[in-house]
């Protein structure tokens, strides 16, 4: 028995073809509203698979603090690479560890016997 045919604008994005690809763009909703009833399903998919179960863990909740922390590293990253060219940064020395009289020192110690920081 050969499955029903659905049509073009009720299929997942998972079951579109390549060329069926623009068309169905084409049937999706680009407005405000229909973005954010998207981010809005999303969400509630996401809440209900992950967060939202009867046996739950710490994975839903660990695999959004990862976005997250990656989202930022990313928005981040100019300013932490350095590439900031402002005054108002200040800068560090890198982190180097020394050694002195068979003590090894961390880039924010000194050294009893020499006075080395």
């Amino acid at each position: 028995m050969a499955d029903k045919p659905v049509a073009l604008a009720q299929k997942k994005l998972m079951d579109v073809k390549l060329g069926q690809l623009p068309s169905w763009l084409g049937t999706r909703d680009f407005t405000p509203n229909g973005l954010l009833g998207s981010v809005r399903g999303g969400y509630e998919r996401y809440y209900n698979k992950y967060i939202n179960v009867k046996k739950g863990g710490i994975g839903g909740v660990a695999m959004f603090l990862a976005g997250y922390i990656a989202l930022s590293y990313l928005w981040e990253y100019d300013h932490i690479s350095g590439g900031s060219t402002t005054e108002t940064h200040r800068t560090t020395r890198p982190l180097k560890s020394f050694v002195c009289s068979s003590v090894i020192l961390t880039p924010l110690s000194v050294c009893d016997c020499c006075d080395q920081e």
